[in-house]
């Protein structure tokens, strides 16, 4: 469908050059029927004027056959004459060349005195051999010829014999100049009559055909006169055929405004087709991914026809199960009629409404407990009061101080890690145990120690490194630290209802862990894989702080920068101040 939408789109510019050059032929063609008509007049005044002309023809073919018979034996006798002459010439000839040759010397004397008698005898020969010529080529035309030559130049030979008679004295002297003419006429005898014998035979046949191309003219004149009368119908045709080419030449005109109008809506016709295009492309794509479904129709179709005949297949049991679902209807209602009897026949005491208005008795199982909101609440306040106390010890503590000068990286590591994490130990024992003697409720012990030692931990030597690192802006990047655990840890409100912020940082919190572990500690209901994350949560954030303290305080001691810390002058400020 795509490809012949696409064929479509590119035929229509195919259609509008088309339909400009069929205005153009159709001008061309109204034109020309009106020439047509011009002519068609012209040409009926020439078949009649013919008409007219081949009305005589049959009478002049039949004259033109009785002289072409009378030729023909006019040029047999001539050829005999002819034949005649030239034996008799023959026979002549010698004596006559013997009698000239005496006077051949005074004829080359006297050429130069009388021009005009030689400029005669070469005219003569020029005729005779233009004759010969021309009888090898057509009887008829050699016959012509000859008659039209010999008038003229039989005159000047005439001429010439009286000039002959007059100088006979001087035409006895130059009659050698007529040798080589006589030479010349032996030599052309034979030519001349084989040119007579063809002239006969073409003559004999031509008066052969005669009768048929008499016949064949009677022919042309009978068509002729068909002709002139078709003609003379196709004049009184030709209003009518004028008439119909002035109303194609109309419709011609109609056709080309509807052209122009076509071609001023082939625009809107293309766009269409584009949409056309794109539509058809959208459906091309809608039924290849109709075609994609199709294996997983088909195979839930056939899914459909298994279950079909599992049911056919289970007709019988259903049937089977329906009559006894409508025995046991049958067994429940008689047991139900039976049972109604007995309880009408029962005497209502206080025992027996009890057990109507309470058959049964609901069993509650907790999976955890929770007392009051100061339970609820205890898990987010101990980690801040773990976190607060590693705070304010650092800030009272002089981190970077070191006890011996000579020591080395690893030695003042090991020393301060050491007092932080007694200090860190000693406050998570002395809050877990001071909480649970102001009547905290603990559902496990051991966990709960354990978390409040671990997050105790984590929480001081993590500010322990931004002390170390940083020193005065590294206490405070603490307290901000501290600010972002309050909101994002989920302690005091559902993570759902909080801020999308907090929401984000929730899972990068170390007090995160924390809380959830001592709710776990302190009333259950927490699954242990949850609560063995939280530890190892713990634990990380607890050896990455360890890890980079030892690092900075290495970095610290290459630089030489151990004891020097703002605390320091803090605590000068102080005294100043008292």
């Amino acid at each position: 469908m795509t490809n012949g939408l696409g064929t479509l789109q590119t035929k229509t510019g195919q259609l509008v050059a088309g339909t400009n050059q069929l205005q153009t032929g159709s001008k061309k063609l109204t034109e020309g029927i009106n020439n047509y008509t011009q002519q068609v007049t012209f040409l009926s005044d020439g078949i009649s004027q013919l008409a007219g002309q081949t009305s005589n023809l049959p009478k002049d073919t039949k004259s033109l056959q009785s002289g072409s018979t009378q030729l023909s034996q006019s040029l047999q006798k001539m050829g005999q004459t002819v034949n005649d002459q030239n034996q008799k010439a023959a026979t002549e000839l010698p004596a006559l060349e013997e009698s000239l040759a005496a006077y051949k010397s005074q004829l080359e004397a006297e050429s130069k005195q009388n021009p005009e008698l030689i400029a005669g005898f070469e005219k003569i020969q020029a005729s005779v051999n233009a004759l010969i010529d021309q009888t090898e080529t057509s009887g008829t035309e050699m016959a012509t010829t000859f008659n039209q030559g010999l008038i003229p130049y039989s005159t000047q030979l005439a001429a010439g014999v009286d000039k002959l008679n007059q100088q006979a004295p001087i035409l006895t002297e130059k009659i050698g100049v007529l040798q080589n003419g006589s030479k010349q006429i032996t030599a052309r005898n034979d030519q001349l009559i084989i040119g007579a014998n063809k002239l006969d035979n073409g003559i004999n046949q031509a008066a052969t055909l005669t009768p048929a191309m008499v016949s064949g003219v009677n022919q042309l004149y009978t068509g002729s006169s068909q002709v002139s009368g078709g003609l003379g119908s196709l004049n009184s045709q030709v209003p009518a055929l004028t008439s119909g080419i002035n109303q194609l030449y109309t419709g011609s005109s109609q056709v080309s405004g509807g052209l122009g109008t076509l071609n001023g809506q082939v625009p809107t016709l293309t766009n269409g087709v584009g949409q056309l295009t794109n539509g058809a492309s959208q459906v091309a794509g809608g039924v290849n991914q109709l075609n994609a479904s199709v294996p997983t129709l088909v195979s839930g179709v056939n899914q459909l026809a298994d279950g079909t005949g599992q049911i056919n297949d289970k007709s019988d049991t259903l049937k089977s199960g329906s009559s006894q679902l409508e025995d046991g209807d049958k067994k429940f209602a008689k047991t139900l009629t039976s049972s109604a009897r007995k309880v009408n026949g029962i005497t209502l005491t206080g025992d027996t409404a009890k057990m109507f208005a309470a058959p049964t008795k609901t069993a509650q199982k907790h999976y955890s407990y929770v007392p009051n909101y100061g339970h609820a609440l205890a898990p987010y306040v101990l980690s801040l009061a773990l976190y607060v106390g590693a705070l304010v010890f650092n800030f009272a503590y002089p981190i970077r101080k070191v006890s011996r000068a000579d020591g080395t990286a690893t030695q003042w590591f090991l020393s301060k890690v050491a007092i932080g994490g007694a200090v860190a130990l000693g406050t998570a024992v002395l809050e877990a145990t001071l909480m649970m003697a102001t009547g905290l409720k603990v559902d496990n012990i051991g966990l709960f120690y354990l978390t409040a030692i671990l997050f105790s931990f984590t929480s001081m030597y993590l500010i322990m490194f931004l002390s170390m690192a940083f020193d005065n802006p590294g206490r405070f990047v603490a307290m901000v630290g501290l600010m972002l655990q309050l909101g994002g840890a989920g302690g005091t409100f559902p993570m759902e209802i909080t801020n999308q912020f907090y929401n984000a940082i929730h899972p990068f919190l170390p007090m995160t862990y924390s809380i959830m572990n001592f709710r776990n500690a302190l009333t259950g209901g927490i699954a242990n894989s949850t609560v063995n994350l939280g530890f190892m949560v713990l634990i990380a954030f607890t050896i990455g702080s360890l890890m980079l303290l030892w690092g900075t305080m290495i970095l610290l001691q290459r630089h030489h920068l151990m004891g020097i810390s703002q605390l320091d002058d803090n605590q000068k400020l102080q005294a100043v101040e008292k």
